[in-house]
């Protein structure tokens, strides 16, 4: 039973993460971790108890340690957590690091840190991944995909730069996640700056075959004018699945023709979804989605693009 959770880093993000945790019934108390407290912070209707210091937070224990700091502070907020604590499970918001130095020591840490890639739990992920592996023998393998993960943060570019490092770090790791449920890549063909763009960026990758339809493309902006995040994917037998991860909903094209469809009820916030799925998964019979050798691969991917930057 996990009765106690700490929750270091009370920023933005933070808010989905206690929302979901209070859907867990087996935690019976959160404790926030900040140097700079969020005032509004709750749990079930309370004000959460906050400390400025780590390892006050840690004296009395803790039954599980999520991590939510900026990027930046992943590997250091973990080597210290293992300090004061070295069994405590650990949840680590994606990506791991921002350095792949970084996130190789987080990867491998014994025990294993189990990553946060939130946008693998989607609503409308969870629903096409059970389809398409019910449906695989006549969909047959992955072999194209495109991808689009754009936010609206121009006017906020310093800050969000201080919390999330840039574009391609923040969303091409989320859509690594959702990609991987279909698909891993096999080796990174391009990657460069759009020009023009201070946070735009276009990866290309190559799915194990010379064919050069078989292939895939991320582009991630913080340039767009609104919210619009979506992943098309092409099987062998001819089918598309279309995800819009902003409108929850997925729709499979069979010949031009809508074969199967799902659209998210619409209750709750958008990440508020993901988190009440990744919560549930992880409380529900702790069999990780993301074991760590799926975390090594897409963080491989992931930086291994930004050495080809040009």
């Amino acid at each position: 039973m996990t009765d106690r959770v700490v929750l270091v880093g009370l920023g933005n993000i933070s808010s989905p993460h206690l929302r979901a945790l209070e859907g867990i019934t087996s935690v019976r108390d959160v404790v926030g971790v900040d140097t700079s407290p969020h005032a509004t912070a709750t749990f079930r209707g309370a004000h959460l108890r906050i400390h400025t210091d780590l390892p006050d937070a840690l004296c009395s224990g803790a039954d599980l340690v999520v991590i939510a700091t900026p990027t930046a502070s992943h590997a250091a907020v973990v080597d210290a957590v293992r300090t004061l604590d070295h069994a405590v499970p650990i949840l680590l918001e994606k990506p791991a690091a921002d350095r792949p130095e970084d996130a190789e020591r987080v990867l491998v840490a014994s025990p294993g840190v189990e990553m946060i890639f939130h946008s693998g739990f989607a609503p409308e992920v969870v629903w096409a991944t059970a389809f398409y592996a019910a449906a695989r023998q006549r969909l047959g393998d992955t072999v194209a995909f495109e991808a689009w993960f754009g936010n609206p943060y121009a006017q906020d570019l310093a800050s969000r730069t201080a919390s999330l490092a840039n574009s391609w770090l923040d969303s091409g790791i989320n859509a690594l996640s959702i990609i991987s449920r279909f698909t891993i890549p096999t080796a990174v063909t391009s990657f460069r700056q759009l020009e023009g763009h201070a946070s735009t960026f276009e990866a290309r990758f190559a799915l194990g075959s010379s064919d050069p339809r078989q292939m895939g493309t991320i582009v991630t902006t913080w340039q767009a004018a609104e919210y619009s995040q979506w992943t098309r994917l092409r099987f062998s037998g001819g089918a598309e699945l279309v995800l819009d991860h902003i409108a929850g909903a997925a729709t499979l094209l069979e010949d031009g023709a809508v074969t199967a469809m799902y659209t998210r009820p619409d209750v709750g916030a958008r990440l508020d979804r993901h988190y009440a799925n990744f919560y549930g998964d992880y409380f529900g019979d702790r069999r990780l989605r993301y074991p760590a050798e799926a975390g090594r691969e897409l963080h491989a991917l992931l930086f291994s693009v930004m050495g080809r930057l040009t």
